[in-house]
C-alpha cells in the first residue's frame, strides 16, 4: 500500500493485518498496482514521469522506466502481458510489455482520459476501455494492435468518470459526472454496442458489481440510496436506503454479502 506521503510501499500481511516490511522508493509514489503473474509491484511517479517495478520479496526496486508522458492512470490487462499508462493532459496511452518493461507502442487522441479499464479475457479478445471525462464518450482500444477500434458516443451532456465492467457477464455501465442529468449508460460488451441510458431518481457516484457480475450497485451521489440493477433483466430491482451517502462498496465471499461504506456516518 502507499499513503501519498512516504517514499515507500508498505507491505501488509493479510492473515494477521500486520506490517511485514516496506520497499524504499526514490520518491513518493502516486499509485500502485500488483502483477501477480510476475510477482511485481508497479508504482508511478507523476512528478518525474517514472514507473518503478519492485520485488516484494527482495524489498527493493528492480527496474525504473523513464517515460515521455505523465503516468496519471495505469492498468494491467487480465493476462498480465501489458501495462497501460495514460497521460490525460496529452491524451496519450502507452503500452508497456511485462515483465521486461519496454514501451511497446502508444495511442493518441485521448485528451480527458479519466479511467482505464480492461475487460476480462473470457471474451477471447482483450480490449481496453477509456472513459473520457471531457465528453460523453468511451474509447475502445485493441492493446495488441494498439489501435482505437471503436468510439462509443453516449447520450447526454456530461463526460464519463467510470466504466464498470462485469467479470462474468459481458456487460458494462458507464457513469457520467454527477449532475442534474441523472443517468448511467448501458453497454453490451459482446458487440461493443451502446444500449442507451438508464434514467435514475438521482445521479450516482460510481457503479459496483457483485462477485459474479449479476448485479450492479449504484450509490446515489446525493443521499443514502443505493439502486440494485439486475444485468440480465436490465432493470432496477431494489432500492436500499442508508443514513448517509455510500462512498464505497465491496462484494463479499461467493456473492453472499456486500459491504457498503458510509464515510459521513463512519459505518460499514
Amino acid at each position: 500500500m502507499v499513503d501519498g506521503e512516504e517514499p515507500e510501499i508498505a507491505i501488509i500481511g493479510a492473515a494477521r493485518n500486520n506490517r511485514l516490511g516496506h520497499v524504499t522508493l526514490p520518491d513518493v509514489p502516486a499509485a500502485l498496482l500488483v502483477s501477480e503473474k510476475d510477482k511485481m509491484l508497479v508504482a508511478t511517479d507523476t512528478l518525474n514521469d517514472r514507473i518503478w517495478f519492485a520485488d516484494p520479496k527482495k524489498r527493493k526496486v528492480i527496474k525504473e522506466i523513464q517515460l515521455t508522458i505523465k503516468p496519471h492512470l495505469i492498468a494491467i490487462d487480465p493476462d498480465e502481458e501489458y501495462l497501460a499508462v495514460a497521460d490525460w493532459n496529452k491524451g496519450v496511452v502507452q503500452f508497456i510489455s511485462l515483465p521486461d518493461g519496454k514501451v511497446a507502442g502508444r495511442v493518441e487522441g485521448l485528451v480527458g482520459a479519466h479511467e482505464l479499464r480492461f475487460n476480462t479475457s473470457t471474451t477471447a479478445e482483450v480490449l481496453l476501455y477509456v472513459s473520457i471525462s471531457d465528453r460523453p464518450e468511451v474509447v475502445v482500444i485493441d492493446p495488441l494492435d494498439m489501435q482505437i477500434t471503436n468510439r462509443l458516443q453516449l447520450e447526454g451532456k456530461h463526460g464519463i468518470i467510470q466504466t464498470a465492467i462485469s467479470a462474468t457477464i459481458q456487460f458494462a455501465i458507464a457513469v457520467p459526472v454527477p449532475s442534474k442529468e441523472a443517468i448511467v449508460h448501458l453497454i453490451d460488451m459482446k458487440t461493443n454496442e451502446y444500449l442507451g441510458p438508464l434514467t435514475l431518481p438521482a445521479p450516482v457516484s460510481r457503479a459496483y458489481f457483485d462477485s459474479f457480475g449479476r448485479y450492479i450497485f449504484l450509490p446515489s451521489a446525493w443521499d443514502g440510496r443505493v439502486w440494485v440493477f439486475d444485468v440480465r433483466r436490465r432493470e432496477i430491482v431494489k432500492t436500499l436506503e442508508f443514513d448517509g451517502p455510500v462512498t464505497g462498496i465491496a462484494p463479499g465471499f461467493l456473492g453472499m454479502s456486500v459491504w457498503m461504506l458510509s464515510a459521513e456516518t463512519a459505518t460499514v
